[in-house]
C-alpha cells in the first residue's frame, strides 16, 4: 500500500470563490445568503469530487460544509509541493 502524496486532494483558494449557475452567471460565496461560513482567499479546501461538473465547479469540503467552487479559483496543494 502506498501513502497518498502530501497535499493530495487539497486546494488553496487563490481568487474570490464563486460557483456558476448556467452559462456565464456567477454567484460569489460571500454573497450567497447561506454561505456565512464559506471559504475565502487563502483557505485550503478538500476535494470531494475527482473532476469539475459541467459548469466547471468542483465539489469541496470546508469546515464540514460542502461547496461548489469554480475550478479556476483553486490551486492544487499537491502541485505547489511538487514545484518546490
Amino acid at each position: 500500500m502506498t501513502d497518498p502524496k502530501p497535499g493530495a486532494g487539497k486546494y488553496l483558494i487563490i481568487d474570490e470563490p464563486f460557483y456558476r449557475i448556467g452559462p456565464g452567471a456567477r454567484v460569489y460565496l460571500k454573497d450567497d445568503h447561506g454561505a456565512a461560513n464559506a471559504p475565502q482567499i487563502g483557505d485550503v479546501v478538500r476535494a470531494k469530487a475527482t473532476a469539475p461538473d459541467k459548469e466547471g465547479d468542483l465539489l469541496v469540503e470546508f469546515n464540514g460544509l460542502d461547496f461548489d467552487i469554480a475550478r479556476e479559483t483553486l490551486l492544487s496543494v499537491e502541485a505547489i509541493i511538487d514545484a518546490v
